[in-house]
């Protein structure tokens, strides 16, 4: 069954913020140097379901975390951490609804206890740069003789639109992370990753832990980028340096990729002659007929980026292959060692 389709990006976001090991060498090196010197981050936990008021956790794009305070200094901290495609005007007021929300549950978890301060930063990978005011006071156009009645707050920034590249911090899986967020967009992505986050990975993604950040990675790049030719991607990544070490993971993502894009658009095409045909029977027989073309679209795809070249012969097998065929094949590709034992069928 396909997978349902969210938000990439968020998707990406979310998973990776929420290992705790990525987002301590994240704020360890984009907070702000003397914030960041004052927290104990053993500590450091995720609480997004915890404090947030309930009207607000439907926002998929925040996270939260609670961290202690280093032992010179006492208390904790709530880090809010806000992930955005786009640049929004009411930023700051968003932030306060949030952070305004967040002390209003903790008060009704721990009504004897002192609020704790909300360090709130947003993590910007879109096109254009940042143009929203940073602080509430900006927010609001007043008289001056009233700015000391407005509630007054900063809130971080990371604008991965206006970073070089050399000046993305953090370790490797940071560096690799938000510099795939920062490109995921670019019409020259192919150079990008073969000249640059490749490389990057290479030792990397040679061990266990790798090949699932790898696995990860990949899953985000074919399903959010839109300047991406699979075909030329395989080409590209077979020039690399014993390719055969990352094919286990990198050709499965992709097969996949190609299964959920082939059952949603076989789906659709199915709906759409249903319609036409205006019965109940005629849209399960479109959706049928539908995924049967995207699944076999897909098997054809799976067995280029094994073999390379298919002789008509075999073309022309697969286009008389049953469902259940089709459905066969696509579990023996991994396996199958030619193409004809992968095309023997038992009478």
């Amino acid at each position: 069954m396909a997978k349902k389709q969210g938000n990439p990006h968020n998707d990406f976001f979310l998973t990776q913020f929420s290992s705790l090991n990525f987002a301590q060498e994240f704020f360890r090196h984009n907070l702000p140097a003397e914030v960041a010197a004052l927290m104990d981050w053993s500590t450091l936990k995720l609480v997004s379901g915890e404090f947030v008021d309930k009207t607000l956790k439907n926002r998929r794009t925040d996270i939260l975390y609670e961290v202690t305070l280093a032992e010179d200094q006492t208390g904790w901290i709530l880090l809010h951490l806000e992930h955005q495609r786009q640049p929004d005007a009411d930023m700051p007021f968003r932030i306060l609804e949030y952070m305004v929300g967040c002390w209003k549950n903790f008060r009704k978890q721990k009504p004897d206890s002192p609020l704790p301060p909300v360090f709130p930063m947003v993590v910007y990978q879109g096109h254009a740069g940042w143009n929203t005011p940073l602080s509430f006071h900006e927010y609001f156009q007043v008289h001056p003789a009233l700015k000391a009645y407005v509630p007054q707050f900063h809130y971080a920034l990371l604008d991965l639109s206006h970073i070089p590249d050399e000046a993305i911090r953090g370790d490797v899986l940071v560096k690799t992370a938000m510099l795939m967020m920062k490109h995921i967009d670019d019409h020259d992505l192919p150079r990008f990753l073969f000249g640059t986050l490749f490389p990057m990975l290479w030792d990397y993604s040679r061990s266990k832990t790798g090949l699932e950040y790898l696995e990860t990675l990949l899953y985000y790049l074919f399903k959010a980028s839109p300047n991406l030719e699979k075909d030329s991607f395989i080409e590209e990544f077979h020039k690399l340096p014993n390719p055969e070490l990352l094919e286990e993971v990198v050709m499965p993502t992709m097969a996949q990729q190609w299964i959920d894009e082939g059952f949603e658009r076989g789906r659709a095409e199915g709906i759409e002659k249903g319609i036409e045909k205006g019965i109940e029977k005629g849209i399960e027989k479109g959706i049928e007929k539908g995924i049967e073309k995207g699944l076999r679209r897909t098997v054809e795809k799976q067995l280029r980026i094994k073999f390379r070249e298919i002789p008509a012969i075999y073309l022309t097998q697969l286009s008389t292959l049953s469902f259940a065929q089709l459905e066969t094949l696509a579990e023996r590709i991994l396996t199958a060692q030619s193409l004809e034992e992968l095309f023997r069928f038992e009478a």
